[in-house]
């Protein structure tokens, strides 16, 4: 039976869709963890909501206003937060903005429905072309930007005022970051929705910085975690009738107590 579930157009589409966003959430986590950016990730990520009332209320794509508005909300975040004073308000605001705008418009708008709700909570079941489009220009994008600047990138992650010293342009390479922590918000919208797709992004990255500390490694072991965790809570989801974006993030989760434990178990067993 389960090997009849893969046979099917939209599972399949599904499990593609997994591994298009798994490569993205790799790519980005490592990086957000390192330089503590979850909590700006975080405020994007709610303030999303904004790009998807502006969609309903003018009937456009989901997908390119949401993009549009993540990534002004993102940098406005970067700009306006990078004194550490002012994040915590900045992050409260621009959060407070987008879900109070995209409600407004919800709200206003005729096109109104339950397909809002593939987009807060996720439907990894019905993705179309489009989303597969938007996921592959992103990679495509983006991957060669990280081979590009990855001496910029290690530097900055290990330390920025270093980096600095070396002429290395640490801002370009916070907002490159910024950026495209917006661009993985926006693509993973319909494979868990903006409630938990922080969780997709960070959860295996953190479990891969346990035990890595290279930063190309940890965000290949975030790719295999990330992708084993869409496939089987989608698996799970489906042959119990389950909310799959649930299924997904529980697996991640139980996934990283498990690592924790090992880790901690690890590190007072070589103390002894």
């Amino acid at each position: 039976m389960f090997l009849e579930y893969l046979k099917l157009d939209f599972i399949q589409n599904a499990i593609l869709a997994s591994f298009f966003i798994s490569v993205l959430c790799a790519i980005i986590g490592p990086l957000i963890l390192v330089n503590r950016l979850s909590s700006i990730v975080g405020g994007v990520a709610h303030a999303a909501y904004g790009g998807i009332g502006i969609s309903l209320y003018f009937g456009i794509s989901v997908i390119f206003s949401s993009l549009a508005f993540c990534i002004f909300c993102a940098l406005i975040i970067a700009f306006l937060s990078k004194q550490k004073s002012n994040q915590d308000a900045v992050i409260s605001v621009i959060w407070a903005f987008g879900m109070s705008l995209g409600l407004l418009l919800s709200d206003l708008s005729t096109n109104f429905n339950a397909v809002i709700l593939n987009y807060l909570f996720g439907a990894i079941l019905t993705v179309e072309k489009i989303d597969f489009y938007a996921m592959i220009i992103a990679l495509l994008i983006i991957i060669p930007l990280v081979f590009i600047f990855y001496r910029q990138l290690v530097c900055v992650c290990v330390d920025s005022e270093f980096a600095g010293i070396r002429h290395i342009k640490a801002d370009l390479i916070y907002y490159l970051i910024v950026i495209f922590s917006a661009v993985c918000v926006v693509l993973g919208l319909r494979v868990v929705g903006l409630i938990m797709i922080i969780a997709l992004i960070s959860i295996p990255a953190y479990i891969s910085l346990m035990f890595v500390k290279s930063l190309f490694y940890s965000m290949l072991l975030s790719a295999i975690l990330s992708f084993l965790f869409c496939f089987f809570g989608l698996m799970i989801s489906i042959v119990y009738n389950l909310s799959t974006s649930s299924c997904i993030i529980l697996l991640a989760c139980i996934c990283f107590a498990i690592a924790y434990l090992i880790k901690k178990f690890t590190k007072l067993h070589n103390l002894s």
